[in-house]
């Protein structure tokens, strides 16, 4: 068992507080916008737009990834309003943050008349190198944690500013950061060795897409959420939805492509 007694809190100084979840949160994105812009470059996109892209998409990404937090967890945050500006705290869902950045990828690609196959390609990679690195300051904050259990792997918080639920602390519970993590791993690996293979455009994308998805689907079934949906947690929910988006773009994408080559032909 991994026991975990850091203090999330890194540092106070007045009424500021950084975290380590800020802090690794930060690291993760600066790799991502790293591996961001040398894969847009490649595919041959002005790093100017890049930048800007990059800008934006992550202020609207962490609007989206704070307001779908706070509507998952809509009764407490209800409760207590000021808490939902509590982002020292962490509390974020990496899903309305993917959302929030693909809505201004798509609206910034049509703007600026880029393609945004080329640009969602270059994500596909950034994103999850990011995420990879960003979920240690999870794995710290307990902030994602799992259903008790009492495997080798499992983590056990002891610090008292920990945000796991008080009645777990102190009580093992299976490691949801850490699995996320391998997960990605595995699906980074697989996308940087498919990236120069995959045609057209747009085909990484939605495979990444499918895969992280349903990692995140089977990951979830070992976090403690209601199943309202049919027998189904909210994030499975969602996951579903995203992979039914994934698989539809590949037709898509393929029909495209067949179209393009009857045109060819005739």
């Amino acid at each position: 068992m991994i026991h975990i007694r850091i203090d999330p809190i890194l540092f106070q100084w007045g009424e500021v507080t950084v975290g380590w979840h800020g802090l690794w949160w930060m690291v993760g994105l600066f790799v991502a916008y790293q591996i961001f812009i040398r894969e847009g470059q490649r595919k041959g996109i002005d790093p100017d737009h890049l930048v800007q892209l990059v800008l934006w998409s992550t202020v609207v990404g962490y609007i989206g990834a704070r307001l779908l937090y706070v509507l998952h967890h809509w009764e407490t945050d209800a409760a207590q309003p000021v808490s939902i500006l509590a982002i020292h705290k962490g509390g974020i869902k990496l899903y309305g943050g993917l959302i929030g950045g693909a809505i201004v990828m798509a609206v910034y690609a049509r703007y600026r008349k880029l393609s945004f196959w080329s640009l969602a390609d270059a994500m596909a990679i950034g994103i999850p190198a990011g995420e990879i690195i960003g979920r240690v300051g999870c794995t710290i904050n307990g902030d994602v944690w799992g259903i008790p259990t009492h495997r080798a792997w499992s983590l056990v918080y002891w610090h008292p500013n920990a945000l796991i639920p008080s009645h777990l602390r102190g009580v093992p519970v299976f490691p949801v950061p850490t699995m996320l993590q391998i997960w990605i791993a595995g699906l980074l690996a697989l996308l940087l060795v498919l990236r120069k293979r995959l045609h057209p455009s747009g085909t990484l994308f939605a495979i990444g897409i499918i895969l992280y998805s349903l990692g995140r689907f089977v990951v979830n079934i070992w976090q403690p959420e209601e199943t309202p949906w049919f027998g189904f947690k909210g994030t499975q929910v969602v996951s579903l939805a995203l992979i039914g988006l994934g698989i539809l773009l590949l037709l898509f994408l393929r029909m495209q492509v067949e179209r393009k080559v009857s045109g060819e032909a005739d």
